[in-house]
Order: structure tokens, then C-alpha cells, then sequence
């Protein structure tokens, strides 16, 4: 397999050194990708919280964990400035090459910083803890997104927050960005 067919991820592990099994499935995922699908991947994590380890733009795809916490209270720490001078650089670069994009999948906690710090949604603490299984429902465009039409629908999944995402701007979002989220007031891919 030449070096061009090869997928790099940089997974960015907002979890500060809290056991999970966030981080666990993740590498999973991408292993059973990489075997389902015959494809030559090759991943790297980087400690963002804890580390201030934050990836240069020679990766194809970042896949942007969940982690503890409020995500309003990081707000100017040095972990989410570098955090989000490499989400500005893909933004740059998408822009300036749009035939090879990189992309970006945020789970949970950096959805939720992605939306605060941008603007594209509002973020604030829920009156209790949300916790258990719950459905989310795919869109028109999950069903036909080719990330996102083989799975089920509804798919289940996790939720367990202390905060959540709302009133959510798609219009500010550039077309090419899917909306990846489950909440009770969102509830769809």
C-alpha cells in the first residue's frame, strides 16, 4: 500500500487523564475501520489538557474526544488557545485547498467548546446531571452523508453531561460541515 492511500488521525484527547471508555472505543473504531475496510490507517494521540499536545496539519482526519468537566469553565487557558489556533489552521487551510480538506469528528465535550468559542451555539449548564442510553435521529443529510449513512436510525447512544448545546446557528456553518450531536433539545445527526 503506497504512503498516499494511508489515513492519518491524530486524536486529540480532551479526557485530562480521567479513565474512560471514550478513549478505549475510539481506538476501536478505528481499528475495525481500518480491517473492514482494508485500509492502511495509522493514528496518534495527543494529551491536549493535560500536555498542551496539540497536532500539525499533516494528518487527514482529527477526531476530537469528550472529556470531564464544564466546558465553560476552560475558557483562555493555554490548552484551549492552542486548542483552537489548530482549528483555525484546518478552517485556513480547508479554505485554501478545497479538493483536499481535513477533517475534523468532535464528540460531546469538543462539540460543545467548538460551539461556545465560535458562536454557533449556546452552551450552558443543565439544572441536573443528564445520564443514560437515548436515541438520536439521523437528518436528510446523515442519511445521505458517507460517514454517517450506514448506521442505524435511530443510533443509540451515551449521554451524560452537565451541560448541554443549544439553539444552535447552522446557518453560520460552511455547507461542508456535519452537525454531529445528541441532546434533548437536538437529538439528530
Amino acid at each position: 500500500m503506497s504512503e498516499e492511500s494511508k489515513i492519518n488521525i491524530a486524536i486529540l484527547d480532551l479526557y485530562e487523564g480521567v479513565a474512560n471508555e471514550g478513549m478505549r472505543g475510539v481506538r476501536q473504531l478505528i481499528e475495525e475501520f481500518e480491517a473492514d475496510c482494508h485500509l492502511m490507517v495509522k493514528y496518534q494521540v495527543f494529551d491536549v489538557r493535560l500536555k498542551t499536545e496539540i497536532p500539525d496539519l499533516n494528518f487527514d482526519l482529527y477526531i476530537s474526544s469528550g472529556g470531564p468537566g464544564s466546558p465553560l469553565d476552560s475558557t483562555d487557558s493555554l490548552w484551549e488557545k492552542r486548542y483552537f489556533g489548530l482549528m483555525d489552521d484546518i478552517m485556513r487551510y480547508n479554505r485554501q485547498h478545497p479538493d483536499t480538506q481535513k477533517h475534523v469528528l468532535m464528540i460531546c465535550h469538543s462539540f460543545q467548546i467548538f460551539c461556545r468559542y465560535y458562536g454557533y451555539g449556546i452552551v450552558s449548564k443543565r439544572k441536573s446531571t443528564s445520564f443514560g442510553v437515548m436515541p438520536v435521529h439521523k437528518t436528510f443529510e446523515g442519511h445521505h452523508d458517507p460517514l454517517f449513512r450506514s448506521l442505524n436510525d435511530p443510533l443509540w447512544a451515551v449521554d451524560s453531561a452537565i451541560t448541554r448545546s443549544r439553539k444552535l446557528i447552522i446557518r453560520r456553518l460552511n455547507r461542508r460541515v456535519v452537525l454531529c450531536c445528541a441532546s434533548k433539545n437536538i437529538g439528530h445527526t
